[in-house]
């Protein structure tokens, strides 16, 4: 495959990533109306508190059972106090 096409492929995954994470946030912006607490169980990179953050949630409670990701997100939102 030539460089130029290789590149090009490469930007749509990037735009496709990009809209994609457009979608999620207004997912979440949807489905939180009047709730202010967030609750997920499996956080794996914290992805999903970082969608809650960005929606407006005020608290978030999110739980892990690998320790690996969770010490991930332990060190990722150490300084949101909102977020267990």
């Amino acid at each position: 495959m030539p460089l130029g096409t290789m590149h090009d492929e490469y930007k749509k995954g990037i735009f496709r990533d990009l809209n994609r994470m457009k979608d999620e946030l207004q997912l979440f912006k949807d489905y939180k109306k009047d709730c202010k607490t967030f609750i997920e169980s499996g956080s794996y990179v914290g992805d999903g508190i970082q969608e809650a953050l960005d929606a407006g949630y005020e608290n978030i409670i999110s739980i892990e059972l690998s320790e690996q990701f969770a010490d991930q997100c332990d060190d990722r939102f150490a300084n949101v106090d909102n977020v267990a």
